[in-house]
């Protein structure tokens, strides 16, 4: 996969320098998908909200991108993970955290 570390800035012209790693991951995702900044979707704070398409924030400062919601199970990918690769990860939801380790803080519809 491609590389977005914490040294890794944002690889489309409209999105470098604004960020690195897993924001930067995020910040191209949205570029490239919707043809927006990260922050112009529509925030929400409750993740009862959350939807395929979402770009979310969560505690331990990291972002990700929702790819698929099923009931209480999410599939994301993100940057900056296991290597500093983008990657595919599965997860529960469960009283305001996205696994086991990572809280919900807020995310954007677009």
């Amino acid at each position: 996969g491609t590389t977005y570390d914490n040294s890794t800035s944002g690889k489309l012209s409209q999105t470098t320098g604004l960020g690195t790693g897993c924001n930067a991951y995020a910040r191209d995702f949205v570029q490239y998908v919707y043809g927006k900044s990260l922050t112009a979707g529509s925030k929400y704070t409750n993740i009862s909200e959350l939807r395929a398409g979402d770009v979310v924030y969560v505690t331990p400062q990291h972002w990700m991108v929702i790819l698929e919601r099923n009931g209480n199970n999410v599939t994301v990918i993100h940057g900056n993970w296991t290597g500093g690769k983008v990657c595919q990860s599965s997860y529960t939801i469960s009283n305001n955290k996205i696994g086991t380790q990572k809280t919900f803080s807020y995310g954007y519809h677009y």
